[in-house]
């Protein structure tokens, strides 16, 4: 069996701060795309991306938080 990894590039730009790669990253976690599904991992992922105010970053840490996905479930801070 080959041992798949999220791609170099995808972490590159993760890294150089692009708000999408970092929430690409952070779904590969969650969903157990080419690495072990972890929600801790892919939540610190969503919030880089949500500090960089990307919409789709900001909706994934929320319902982390609603639902305790990753971290603890807080609503007043998921809302």
């Amino acid at each position: 069996m080959v041992e798949m990894a999220i791609p170099q590039q995808l972490i590159d730009k993760a890294m150089a701060g692009s708000a999408q790669a970092l929430l690409e990253v952070g779904r590969h976690h969650a969903e157990g795309k080419a690495v072990p599904y972890d929600f801790e991992e892919a939540f610190r992922w969503f919030e880089l991306a949500a500090k960089h105010n990307h919409p789709e970053a900001v909706l994934e840490v929320a319902l982390a938080r609603e639902y305790g996905l990753g971290v603890d479930r807080d609503y007043d801070l998921a809302f």
